[in-house]
């Protein structure tokens, strides 16, 4: 057999040994993977329960949950505690895998849950006096989001309709997303100033728990609200958003409240060039700390 002849057979049992190998992954059939779903939710207390909601005085109860990350990022220092809990009784934290918790101030600390990861909680309530109370448990933790668009500019004179229209990207998981408004036309004229509105949204739900502050008082505190801008400029920012004329760079220099909208006049920086059409970017980023509570009524009944 010829060296020629030799390379081509060697190729041939090459190619089928590499059939053979990827065959199974190329023709395997079986059950296609469930789809990744996020939630907005991103903490929440799954398989939550109180062991008995009528216990006895001096009676032990458990108080257990599974902290799960919906979000399609790690949350770091989540914070868990009762001191909303009515007429406190005795709580100690028995199961909190992070941190070590506190029972004198009744808090524990959950650091680095990863996307879509649980972590369990335990706790054991020793009722006090006959009463009627609430076990409430309130979760809070720290969380950052953003949105990008692109606003097309024109010339109006060899460009009367842009090739593209104002798109922005899809908002980001969390409690709170922002929604850029386009301006009127859905597009810029070079040399004249356009308004762009940002408008803060509470996605969250209250099925998981109760928002600690009021719908119409969630807020971002100061400078916690940025937006970066790449072939616009300033005009003026009107209410609590802080831009000087020329500026690229847009922050709140006060606290701003969720659920409103705030608004810049912007500019192209400079002409649309020879073919009378170019795009500005808006990117927004934004962080926030959010707490939620979950409560459930007991009632502690006297020794028999």
């Amino acid at each position: 057999m010829g060296k020629g002849q030799a390379a081509i057979l060697l190729l041939i049992v090459g190619l089928v040994v590499l059939f053979l190998f990827f065959s199974p992954q190329l023709f395997r059939s079986g059950p296609t993977p469930p789809a990744i779903v996020y939630k907005n939710d991103i903490i929440s207390l799954e398989n939550f329960g109180i062991s008995n909601l009528r216990p006895i005085k001096g009676g032990k109860l458990t108080i257990s949950f599974d902290l799960l990350n919906n979000g399609d990022k790690t949350v770091d220092n989540i914070e868990i505690d009762f001191t909303g809990t009515t007429n406190q009784g005795n709580i100690d934290i028995k199961e909190c895998e992070s941190t070590t918790p506190d029972n004198r101030k009744k808090k524990c600390k959950f650091t680095d849950l990863l996307s879509l990861d649980t972590r369990r909680f335990v706790a054991e309530y020793t009722a006090p006096d006959p009463f009627s109370a609430t076990i409430a448990v309130k979760a809070t933790y720290p969380y950052k989001g953003s949105r990008e668009a692109l606003v097309p500019i024109i010339d109006d004179k060899t460009v009367k309709t842009p090739p593209k229209q104002f798109v922005q990207s899809q908002p980001s998981f969390g409690p709170f997303a922002v929604d850029i408004i386009p301006p009127t036309k859905g597009w810029a004229i070079a040399n004249q100033p356009f308004e762009l509105i940002f408008k803060l949204r509470f996605v969250g739900s209250t099925a998981i728990g109760i928002p600690v502050d009021p719908l119409n008082q969630l807020k971002l505190e100061k400078g916690k609200f940025k937006v970066t801008l790449e072939g616009l400029k300033v005009v003026n920012c009107i209410s609590q958003l802080a831009g000087k004329a020329g500026d690229t760079i847009i922050t709140n220099d006060k606290e701003i409240v969720v659920n409103r909208e705030y608004s810049c006049n912007l500019q192209a920086i400079d002409a649309t060039g020879q073919f009378g059409y170019k795009l500005g970017i808006v990117e927004v980023d934004f962080s926030y700390t959010y707490g939620f509570v979950r409560s459930q009524a007991i009632t502690v009944r006297p020794t028999p």
